[in-house]
């Protein structure tokens, strides 16, 4: 089907008139009938323009072999693969509203998981010693406090993210220019990228380096006893840069992840969204069942977490030999 077939259709199915098509796209009604009438071809940004606004890609209204994109009753673009499988549409607009969102959902969450790790720092620091009832209580109170809050920013964080959820979930059928946008904002953030994994990775290693020293120097030949006899502070200490680490971690991972969700890659694939689609749900109940029925029947809970370990890998097996949608 040529460029003028496929726009007359699209324009008929979206219940349009070719005024107000032209209204939309910013030409003349001449200018669309020269177009449907395969007189004349729009220029690249008009193209762009069509294709936002039939929600099809630029490929589709240009190249006459693509015929796996139809629309839906509402006049929405609905692409298909050669197998059926409904692919959703991603605008430029849409995956650049997704990427904004996760680079806040990665400071907050990456907040959140640094108040989790640190929340019994109090506690630890009054325990030197002799704590009375009241330094207790009052190291309990901020523990439960700091981790109810971090709570409270996940379940924000995750709401907010529902309108976006599709993207994870869906295959996608990206618009012109949002694959390009996306690398090209990975490759400009890839060096602090490395730099603040680095870091991450520097300060997990350096947070025992107090304790390590600290044990050796006051517990004489009994290393081992010294281990467990270090004052609170280096506790403290210790959790906060490893906290921090941890936000490093948190924050480039979820930022990685977003546009791995956009590129359908790493975890994100078209296969392994189509096969979560299928067996996602009951896979992982089975698992829950079988992980909740060892560990009832051998009362081994210290061991039985290994199915959960065995179902990650299962998991990635069967995402690999179960067959996937069709280009």
């Amino acid at each position: 089907m040529i460029f003028a077939d496929k726009l007359t259709q699209l324009r008929k199915k979206a219940g349009m008139s070719q005024e107000e098509l032209a209204e939309k796209v910013g030409v003349s009604r001449q200018a669309i009938s020269k177009w449907e009438g395969a007189q004349a071809m729009p220029d690249m940004n008009k193209v762009l323009k069509l294709s936002e606004v039939f929600g099809v890609s630029t490929d589709y209204l240009l190249k006459d072999d693509i015929e796996e994109e139809t629309l839906s009753e509402d006049g929405a673009k609905e692409s298909l693969t050669d197998d059926g499988t409904s692919l959703t549409p991603v605008s430029l607009e849409e995956a650049n509203w997704y990427l904004a969102h996760e680079e806040a959902n990665a400071q907050i969450h990456g907040l959140g998981v640094f108040l989790c790790i640190i929340s019994p720092s109090l506690l630890l620091f009054f325990l030197d010693g002799d704590p009375t009832n009241l330094q207790i209580a009052a190291g309990l109170v901020v523990l439960i406090a700091v981790a109810a809050f971090a709570v409270f920013l996940f379940v924000r964080q995750g709401l907010r993210k529902e309108p976006f959820s599709y993207l994870e979930k869906e295959p996608l059928d990206t618009a012109y220019g949002v694959e390009s946008m996306v690398r090209e904002k990975k490759k400009k953030h890839q060096s602090i990228r490395v730099r603040r994994i680095s870091i991450g990775v520097a300060l997990c290693i350096v947070a025992v380096i107090p304790l390590i020293i600290f044990s050796a120097t006051s517990s004489g030949t009994d290393y081992a006893r010294g281990i467990f006899n270090v004052p609170s502070w280096t506790l403290v200490l210790l959790l906060f840069l490893v906290g921090f680490a941890v936000f490093l971690f948190v924050r480039e991972g979820i930022l990685s992840g977003a546009c791995n969700v956009l590129l359908e890659e790493g975890d994100y694939t078209r296969r392994k969204k189509y096969v979560g689609q299928r067996i996602g749900t009951p896979f992982w109940c089975g698992m829950t069942v079988l992980f909740l029925v060892l560990s009832f029947l051998t009362g081994a809970w210290h061991l039985t977490w290994i199915v959960w370990v065995a179902a990650a890998a299962l998991w990635e097996v069967l995402c690999t030999l179960l067959p996937g949608p069709k280009a």
